[in-house]
């Protein structure tokens, strides 16, 4: 079965909603901005968020981390929601 005509509508789709996205953003930036949430952050976490599912082919595959680059433009808070830390083990478990 070819998914190229289902993958271009999807990224048709996925442009349109972006292009939404961005003008909810621009309205409510003083609200993102009182909370220290960086916009132009949550608008590229987002696209980069649907670009991964649409490149994804089977189910199983479809997991999402936080790239580096991205997470880094984000307060403390929201870093450690995307990656907590692990805390260490006593030496008598490991």
């Amino acid at each position: 079965m070819d998914a190229g005509p289902a993958t271009v509508e999807l990224r048709r789709l996925a442009g349109k909603m972006t292009a939404e996205l961005d003008q909810f953003l621009q309205k409510r930036s003083a609200a993102f901005a009182a909370v220290e949430m960086p916009i132009d952050a949550a608008g590229r976490l987002i696209q980069v968020a649907i670009d991964r599912f649409i490149d994804t082919k089977y189910a199983a595959e479809i997991s999402f981390e936080v790239p580096d680059d991205i997470l880094q433009r984000f307060p403390e808070p929201v870093r450690t929601f995307f990656r907590p830390a692990v805390p260490e083990r006593p030496a008598a478990d490991r």
